[in-house]
């Protein structure tokens, strides 16, 4: 699938600014990238903001352990679609344990809760920022986007409460930024988008 996304370049030189206008073709496949299963391992502890061992969520997360993995994700999505309320923007991250006792949150939230159940859950889970772009679409900062993925039979699957989005459209997720706090991690210092070259100041459309 192939989606069509602008992005503005100012060129500041010394007496002038001239705005250059790229657009880019993203080619995007169905199919999820995959890891060696030593890399899983990250994506099972606890960390800032996926309490994966606190109480609380740990409990939860045996009551709706099914059968299967795969099962157990889906009840898991299942529980924090119909259980928490979006709110609508939130300015700072409050993470998974305050989505679980509040019933509230931002998509942010509901990304952080699904990840922590699942990782309680032995079943690896990252947390991922960036767009939905259903077509083509000039990219707002307004629609920037989190979601949560989670590890089965070799693949990253979609699972995006917020939105009740369960392992399909997953052409549509364009990932800007793995969320961790890792300092090993080279795309946690990006957010929206991020660019390389001398003189170059990037701004998205507001």
């Amino acid at each position: 699938m192939c989606h069509c996304l602008n992005f503005t370049f100012d060129e500041f030189l010394p007496y002038a600014t001239r705005i250059v206008t790229v657009t880019a073709d993203l080619l995007i496949s169905n199919r999820a990238n995959s890891l060696p299963e030593q890399d899983l391992q990250t994506f099972l502890v606890p960390e800032k903001y996926i309490e994966a061992d606190a109480s609380e969520i740990y409990g939860l997360a045996k009551k709706l352990k099914a059968l299967t993995p795969l099962k157990t994700a889906e009840r898991i999505f299942w529980w924090v679609a119909d259980n928490v309320q979006y709110v609508g923007y939130l300015r700072n991250d409050r993470g998974a344990l305050y989505a679980l006792r509040h019933r509230q949150g931002d998509c942010t939230e509901f990304m952080y809760l699904f990840a922590a159940l699942c990782r309680a859950n032995n079943i690896p889970a990252r947390c991922m920022g960036g767009y939905i772009c259903k077509e083509n679409i000039i990219l707002k900062p307004a629609n920037y986007h989190n979601w949560a993925e989670f590890y089965i039979d070799g693949e990253w699957r979609i699972s995006d409460p917020q939105k009740k989005v369960f392992m399909k459209d997953a052409s549509n997720y364009i990932a800007m930024r793995l969320i961790r706090e890792s300092t090993n991690n080279p795309a946690s210092q990006f957010n929206r988008y991020w660019f390389k070259g001398e003189g170059l100041n990037v701004k998205m459309n507001s």
